[in-house]
């Protein structure tokens, strides 16, 4: 059963992610996508761009306007400053493959 994402305040939310991106490297290296809730549809919606927690959100499946009175947010985060945000997810590396990823822990 999959678990409800929470959501938390608005104030909250942006110290969170703060932190997050600092704990991380900075915004050469780390950037949250901010999370909402449709007040229509009920479906889970991201803001359109990084490290911006805009005050309405538009659902990208009903295309209802939501006022964002908090939420969550994903962090994405490269190991190279000089990586290119846009570049092709397939060609970035997230991570080295540990032994436990592979059943021997």
């Amino acid at each position: 059963m999959l678990k409800r994402p929470s959501n938390l305040p608005r104030p909250e939310l942006e110290k969170r992610a703060r932190r997050a991106i600092a704990d991380s490297g900075g915004p050469d290296v780390a950037r949250v996508w901010y999370k909402f809730d449709c007040s229509i549809c009920g479906e889970r919606c991201i803001t359109p761009d990084p490290n911006v927690l805009p005050a309405r959100g538009t659902c990208l499946v009903c295309g209802a306007e939501t006022l964002i009175l908090g939420g969550g947010f994903a962090l994405q985060t490269r190991r190279d400053r000089t990586v290119d945000w846009d570049r092709p997810a397939n060609t970035l590396v997230v991570r080295k493959t540990y032994e436990s990823d592979k059943g021997d822990a």
